[in-house]
């Protein structure tokens, strides 16, 4: 399925998040390709911290189990960007995300180069 042009705007939003402004991005480069990356970023930063009460909230507000990140992106979007609000405000939680944008970060540049 491809992505309409809200889910490019919502994955670019979060690359610009996540990476914090050090990766170029625009909504046009968006693939499945970079959309995937991004997801396993949510991934491995769920899994290093699902047992932290944020995420455990964040759970709950997205019907109590992880989901697909793609669904999560489409349909809870603003929970999402709460979630990822905490995580950069915890040092706990903010290891996570780094080391999941670390591991992620030269594949996400070639995707969005189209490589």
């Amino acid at each position: 399925m491809a992505l309409s042009m809200e889910e490019k705007q919502r994955y670019h939003d979060l690359i610009q998040s996540i990476w914090s402004g050090s990766v170029s991005s625009s909504p046009s480069q968006i693939t499945e390709a970079v959309a995937d990356i991004v997801d396993s970023v949510l991934n491995q930063s769920y899994q290093c911290s699902e047992n932290f009460s944020g995420t455990l909230s964040f759970l709950a507000v997205i019907g109590g189990a992880w989901i697909l990140p793609r669904n999560i992106v489409k349909h809870y979007f603003e929970a999402l960007n709460t979630w990822l609000s905490a995580v950069e405000g915890s040092v706990t939680y903010r290891a996570c995300l780094s080391q999941a944008a670390l591991n992620w970060k030269s594949p996400l540049v070639l995707a969005l180069m189209g490589l």
